[in-house]
């Protein structure tokens, strides 16, 4: 008997879907702190509205450099699960 192929929502074919896209659409930086600056910088992010540290960072390289760190989505929206199905109602 042929064997069956992985449904598309089984969860290691989501996952490593998403691997492959990430690794084909982002470069990883890694930044090192000093211990106990973690949880101090994830406030600080949380107090100016972001919604992760990741999001915060991202702002705020955009913001000195001038260029445009986040992928956008087909109408220009940063490429979330959220803004994309607003985008599709559209």
């Amino acid at each position: 008997m042929a064997e069956k192929k992985p449904r598309r929502n089984n969860p290691d074919v989501v996952s490593r879907a998403t691997k492959k896209y990430i690794n084909t659409h982002y470069d990883r930086i890694e930044v090192q702190v000093p211990a106990g600056m973690k949880e101090k910088l994830k406030e600080c992010a949380a107090q100016s509205g972001a919604r992760s540290l990741q999001q915060w960072i991202t702002s705020l390289l955009e913001r000195e450099t001038g260029l445009d760190l986040v992928l956008k989505g087909e109408f220009g929206v940063p490429y979330t699960k959220k803004s994309r199905n607003e985008g599709s109602a559209e």
